[in-house]
C-alpha cells in the first residue's frame, strides 16, 4: 500500500546538512501523531541515524571528513527516497542597472539593508 501526502517544504534559517538531514530524517524526529512532526515522510533508517551521529562528532572536532560524511548520509537519504520533490520554484528579480550590490536568498528573498542606488 503506497503512502503519499503533498507538502511543501520551508526550509531552516540556516540551510546545513544537519538542519536538513536530521531534522526531516533522523528516527527521533519522527514525533507519532504530532501536529509538528517535521519528519512528515515518518523515515527511520538506523543506519542513516549512525551515520548523523558520526558526521555531526566530525563537525564538533572540526574534522576535515566531515563534509565527506555528510555526503554520505545524503546519499542514503537520496536512495531510500522518503520524499520525492514535484516542484522546484524559482524566483526572478528585475532591478534597474542604478542598484548596486543586489543580493537574494531563497529563504529570505531580496536583502533590501544591502541594496544601494545611484
Amino acid at each position: 500500500k503506497a503512502q503519499a501526502a503533498l507538502s511543501s517544504f520551508g526550509p531552516p534559517f540556516y540551510l546545513s546538512a544537519s538542519q536538513v538531514i536530521q531534522v526531516f530524517f533522523a528516527c527521533q524526529s519522527f514525533v507519532s501523531e504530532s501536529t509538528g512532526n517535521a519528519n512528515i515522510s515518518e523515515f527511520c533508517d538506523h543506519r542513516l541515524d549512525a551515520q548523523i551521529d558520526s558526521a555531526l562528532a566530525a563537525e564538533s572536532n572540526n574534522s576535515p571528513d566531515a563534509a565527506a560524511l555528510w555526503a554520505q548520509a545524503d546519499r542514503t537519504v537520496t536512495d531510500q527516497a522518503p520524499v520525492v520533490p514535484l516542484a522546484n520554484p524559482s524566483q526572478i528579480e528585475f532591478v534597474s542597472s542604478r542598484v548596486g550590490n543586489f543580493q537574494y536568498t531563497g529563504l529570505l528573498g531580496v536583502l533590501f539593508d544591502q541594496l544601494w542606488v545611484r
